[in-house]
């Protein structure tokens, strides 16, 4: 991810959003909310720079299934170790260490497990199949 940001970051970009591959559909307004947060200023009285603000939106496994930031911030990502509950709650406390603003979104599903994927497919896919042909197309080859 780190170096995700820094090539975009290094290309000019101003405030990235980065999500999980594995994801449901994520509801617009998380996006909205995430680019609202980063870019908002510091005070009233400094208007040309934003704060460095960072993005996070909390997945129900103890992960993350969002990032942004709108400055880049190496440190979040250096010596992390991955793929375990406590992988936010890690990701908070090194910004609580470093005094940084932060915003959770609401939680949101993502899916890690052949149990996520059924209950993706019952809870979501097959109420939506019509809009969805792509992914029930997907799903029949899987065959959960």
């Amino acid at each position: 991810m780190q170096k995700v940001f820094a090539t975009l970051f290094a290309k000019g970009h101003k405030r990235i959003v980065l999500i999980g591959g594995d994801l449901l559909p994520v509801p617009l307004r998380y996006f909205t909310q995430a680019f609202t947060y980063l870019d908002a200023k510091k005070s009233r009285f400094r208007f040309d720079v934003p704060q460095q603000r960072v993005v996070l939106g909390p997945s129900l496994d103890g992960g993350y299934y969002l990032v942004g930031l709108n400055r880049e911030l190496p440190v979040l990502f250096r010596r992390m170790t991955w793929s375990h509950g406590q992988v936010l709650a890690v990701t908070l406390a090194r910004l609580r260490a470093l005094k940084l603003p932060s915003l959770q979104l609401s939680p949101w599903f993502d899916i890690d497990t052949p149990a996520d994927l059924k209950a993706f497919t019952q809870d979501w896919v097959m109420p939506n199949q019509r809009e969805m042909k792509h992914t029930m197309k997907t799903l029949a080859r899987v065959k959960i």
